[in-house]
């Protein structure tokens, strides 16, 4: 655990970088549906609800990249990824 302690900026950096990675998912839905989930999304609906989903996941990034520098903020930062994280594998 303590590694973890240790290294616990360095640990937000990168999964608020791969986090925030999904922002591709707002500005080339239905490419970026594709190379995730192998298929494409079609209609301008389905484009809305992938682009805001994409906004909402990488929005998530960027507060774990803004905790990883603010340590007052990491509580939440840390909560909020992992509840949404443990959401999206149970469903």
């Amino acid at each position: 655990m303590n590694i973890v302690v240790e290294n616990i900026q360095a640990i937000l950096v990168v999964c608020g970088l791969l986090t925030a990675s999904m922002l591709q998912f707002t500005l080339m839905p239905r490419r970026a549906a594709r190379s995730v989930f192998g298929e494409t999304v079609d209609g301008p609906m389905a484009d809305v609800a992938v682009r805001g989903w994409g906004l909402l996941i990488a929005l998530t990034g960027f507060m774990l990249l803004w905790a990883a520098f603010h340590p007052e903020t990491r509580t939440l930062a840390i909560g909020v990824a992992l509840i949404s994280k443990v959401f999206y594998m149970v469903s």
